[in-house]
């Protein structure tokens, strides 16, 4: 931990500076978009996965942060999710999802879930990595981030 300003450095995810104020998590500008964990769960569950069967079906889950000032011009936001086998130097699977973000006056800590469908194929004893992109649109600007997720090892279920 170093310290900055009032705070001190908990860590980096992605390309976003995470800041301990004492009492509260917050990302390096009240007008940026962070992703701060990105992690594979059973579908339809918050239950983490550290293996996968062969093609089997499973949910990414990320969780983002959108500052106070930007949260109060934003208009959507898209997430981009690529598994990555790293063994095979390949993506086995994407996903994209587009949704609407209407205005607050608060910060939002929301957890998206992106589900992948059992129609991806690597072989047995292969390692994933998901990795997942942020983009809040706010009129014309946009703010970027992403995360990276442990790695997971594909079993023959």
């Amino acid at each position: 931990m170093f310290p900055v300003g009032r705070g001190l450095i908990q860590g980096v995810t992605g390309n976003t500076l995470w800041v301990n104020f004492g009492r509260r998590w917050a990302v390096d500008s009240a007008w940026s978009a962070a992703t701060r964990l990105v992690y594979a769960a059973q579908p339809g569950t918050c239950a983490v996965l550290d293996v996968l069967g062969q093609g089997a079906a499973f949910d990414v889950l990320v969780n983002v942060g959108v500052g106070r000032n930007l949260m109060q011009v934003v208009t959507c936001y898209e997430l981009f999710i690529a598994v990555r086998d790293l063994t095979g130097s390949c993506t086995v699977a994407r996903s994209h999802i587009v949704r609407e973000l209407h205005p607050a006056r608060s910060a939002l800590t929301q957890t998206l879930a992106a589900p992948i469908g059992p129609d991806w194929q690597t072989d047995e004893g292969a390692v994933l990595e998901i990795v997942a992109t942020l983009k809040v649109t706010a009129g014309i600007n946009h703010s970027y981030s992403f995360g990276t997720s442990p790695r997971l090892i594909v079993i023959n279920p």
